[in-house]
């Protein structure tokens, strides 16, 4: 059996604004998205969904596995 890791929903005050900051930090492009989620695809397919208050979602705990390049890419953003 193969199990993957498909979607998890975020909640964000400004759900454009948080996407925009994730896409911006891990040089992905726009994702289409659709209802309350504004999307940011990850690899293999992995969605990030923002969305607004009202959502009932429990806090959670994410971590990301990443290369050295998001260093030089936080880098070039802070600058």
């Amino acid at each position: 059996m193969t199990v993957t890791f498909n979607h998890t929903i975020v909640v964000s005050k400004d759900r454009n604004a948080s996407a925009s900051f994730y896409r911006a930090l891990f040089e992905l492009p726009e994702a289409p998205s659709w209802g309350p989620f504004v999307n940011v695809q990850l690899d293999e397919g992995v969605l990030l969904q923002f969305a607004e208050p009202p959502v009932d979602v429990q806090l959670q705990h994410y971590a990301f596995l990443v290369d050295d390049e998001l260093s030089t890419s936080w880098t070039r953003r802070a600058t």
